[in-house]
């Protein structure tokens, strides 16, 4: 049976069903998808029906004439052994033959879609079938959590630290790189997205810009920053829009306003550039046909250019060259635009031959797959970051073994390691959030009260409206940020680690904040002494609460406490002497103001009771379920938002007495995170909103295994 018909077959062996259509394998109602690499050679293996398929039978039938490295046979078939959990030594599903090639072992393989097959092989089978199912039951239920992940990859662990921040101004940064010493970060910082990107070097302990590449006058953007070997020269590109050219430009670094410019290069792909070993050469990419770009190097000195790499498609387009430590590899990304756009790893031995099929293919042709950065670990192991159908992957390639290991799953641009510091550096593409202070009357602008390049929400007001807290991660993790009313003197004020905050609250007396904090999936209360920032548990061991707030003094407690099945609405005391519940027939998210206490009902409106309890009053039938957590009270008004999904929300001034309401605001509230809080005046609301998605550069430590 040929390859492409076998695609179009479903088979069967075992507990297994495998569809070649869609890449996939189930088995126990459990879907694993797989490359389509990975569906090819399993098909071969299977066509050859017990007869060893030799890897140039592999070769030939899945990669077709394409040069591609010997191990990605061996990969592929050592994948395939994880998800079916075969040990080589004693296999079940493939067996490998020496100088043979690969044998498929399962005896019951079948055709589904062949009826005379299928039925002829049932009647001789069944009785081993039913034994076999029975049995590989059995163990499943033993050791299933063992045998299979969500990923049919290996999946390193413990070798990677938590990602660290190493930028969080306002503006845009991109294309780290790290000195050959560790002490520097090069990156490229733009502003807005009006401005032009301008190089700048930062050092790694302090967090201090050192110096910025001055703009030349014909070049408005810098791109690509690379540190030669010995580290005291800078390569980059330089780009002029209006005139559609590019620049590979080299400087050094006690003098970044000695510019000299070696070489023309692609306008369309400015981040590719990189040194060779001996600093003779830069390589770079440049159009060398219609609709295809190569890597050239030129030398420096003489100026003499040689075409390094050789792509035969139209439309392809060679970048990101890296050249490995001892200078002898070069590792590029080969990128197709149709008829299915999709780029994949390339490596090439650096010496005086330009012949094409020195360009092995490291990683799977996959469509709509395309590589965002690659750094070399060592002489043999690179990182590199791959996108999949918007699933980000950071990953790890033996290019002996072909060991291909999955690092961390997120958001990975322009790679950068430093082995003197053991950390890889990236730029992560984030949407971001800030406070905006709104005046009730509409009369004024929105101000912005806070600028980062993070998540900041859940802004607070102090009493005395001096202050405002908020929740930001700018510091890696969630942390408590204290502002001034005027968007200046912004300090962190807390020091937690791997939690969530889910919300706080000044005290009425404004000298302290109560957190609501989740932990392991728990959630914890504290109490942070502002003056002192010093925090101390609040322990709840009368009633489970939620949503805890103050009452209205510095030493009383309301939330919603679970009574029996229901939450209710309660009150306590600081040192949870007494516990008092309020309602009767259940309620939610309580908001304090003046004598009331303001609470919600799932699809049952708005409610309000005294602090000293008594009748539960109807506010408004109609309040929106979605805004039970984002609302706040000032004299007759509600303010809350207004929303269909988590974007494009309007803020809602709502008159309680007339049902009159406004529109003060309308655009890209995040309702989950807000918060809206008001000022103790009712002049000002505070918010957070999401802003257009920026970069920002993080590092992680790689913890050699």
């Amino acid at each position: 049976m040929q390859l492409e018909h076998a695609r179009n077959k479903q088979w069967n062996f075992g507990t297994w069903q495998f569809d070649p259509a869609s890449n996939q394998l189930t088995t126990k109602g459990k879907k694993y998808s797989i490359t389509s690499k990975m569906t090819d050679v399993l098909l071969v293996l299977i066509i050859h029906e017990n007869r060893p398929a030799t890897k140039q039978e592999i070769y030939q039938q899945v990669w077709g004439n394409l040069v591609v490295s010997e191990q990605l046979i061996a990969r592929a078939i050592s994948d395939l052994r994880k998800l079916f959990n075969d040990n080589p030594k004693s296999p079940s599903f493939i067996e490998t033959l020496p100088r043979k090639g690969y044998c498929w072992l399962p005896e019951t393989v079948e055709v589904l879609n062949d009826k005379t097959s299928l039925k002829q092989r049932l009647s001789q089978k069944i009785p081993l079938m039913l034994f076999f199912i029975l049995s590989f039951f059995i163990i499943s239920i033993i050791v299933w959590p063992l045998l299979f992940t969500s990923s049919t990859k290996a999946v390193v662990k413990d070798v990677l630290s938590p990602e660290y921040p190493l930028t969080s101004g306002a503006g845009i940064e991109n294309s780290p790189a790290i000195s050959p010493n560790g002490e520097l970060l090069a990156y490229v910082y733009t502003r807005d997205n009006q401005s032009p990107g301008q190089i700048l070097l930062m050092d790694m302990k302090t967090k201090a810009i050192v110096a910025r590449v001055p703009f030349v006058q014909d070049a408005v953007e810098h791109f690509s920053p690379r540190f030669s070997p010995d580290g005291t020269q800078l390569a980059f590109t330089q780009y002029n829009k209006n005139r559609n050219q590019c620049w590979v430009t080299v400087a050094p670094i006690k003098q970044l306003s000695l510019q000299k410019r070696i070489a023309s290069c692609s306008s369309r792909f400015l981040m590719s550039v990189d040194w060779t070993l001996d600093q003779l050469s830069l390589i770079y990419t440049q159009e060398v046909s219609k609709n295809r770009r190569a890597l050239m190097a030129m030398n420096i000195e003489s100026g003499v250019t040689k075409q390094v790499s050789f792509p035969i498609d139209a439309d392809t387009t060679d970048y990101s060259p890296r050249i490995s430590p001892d200078g002898k590899n070069l590792v590029f990304v080969r990128g197709h635009l149709k008829p299915n756009h999709h780029s994949m790893l390339f490596k090439k031995t650096l010496n005086n031959e330009t012949n094409e099929a020195k360009a092995i293919l490291l990683t799977d042709v996959e469509y709509h797959t395309n590589i965002y950065g690659l750094a070399w670990q060592n002489d043999d192991v690179i990182f590199y970051a791959k996108d999949l159908a918007g699933v980000q992957e950071l990953r790890q390639l033996n290019l002996t073994t072909s060991q291909d290991d999955l690092l961390s799953v997120g958001n990975f641009h322009r790679l950068d390691y430093s082995p003197v510091n053991q950390s890889i550096a990236y730029a992560k593409h984030q949407r971001i959030s800030e406070i905006i202070r709104l005046n009730t009357s509409g009369i004024n602008k929105p101000f912005k009260l806070t600028r980062s390049t993070r998540s900041d929400h859940q802004p607070r007001v102090s009493p005395d409206g001096k202050n405002i807290t908020f929740v930001s991660n700018r510091s890696g993790d969630e942390q408590i940020w204290l502002v001034s009313d005027n968007g200046e003197d912004e300090q962190q004020i807390t020091e937690l680690n791997n939690v969530r905050i889910r919300s706080h609250q000044w005290s009425p007396q404004g000298n302290k904040i109560l957190l609501n904090i989740q932990q392991n999936s728990k959630l914890h209360f504290y109490l942070l002494d502002v003056p002192s920032k010093v925090l101390s548990p609040v322990k709840l061991t009368i009633a489970d609460f939620s949503d805890l707030s103050w009452g209205e003094n510095n030493y009383i407690l309301i939330g919603s406490c679970l009574m029996g099945n229901t939450w209710q609405i309660c009150q306590t005391d600081i040192d949870q002497k007494t516990i008092k519940q309020l309602t009767k027939s259940g309620g939610i998210a309580p908001y304090v103001y003046g004598d009331w206490i303001y609470f919600s009902r799932k699809e049952l409106g708005l409610w309000r009771i005294s602090h000293l309890g008594g009748d539960e009053e109807l506010v408004w039938q109609e309040f929106p379920e979605h805004a039970w957590k984002n609302k706040v009270i000032f004299e007759s008004y509600l303010y809350y938002l207004k929303s269909t999904n988590n974007t494009r929300s309007k803020l809602i001034q709502r008159d309680l007495l007339t049902g009159y309401e406004t529109i003060l605001y309308q655009g890209d509230v995040k309702w989950s995170e807000s918060s809206i809080d008001i000022s103790s005046h009712g002049g000002s609301l505070y918010f957070s909103v999401e802003q257009q998605a920026t970069d920002d550069i993080y590092q992680q430590r790689y913890n050699i295994p």
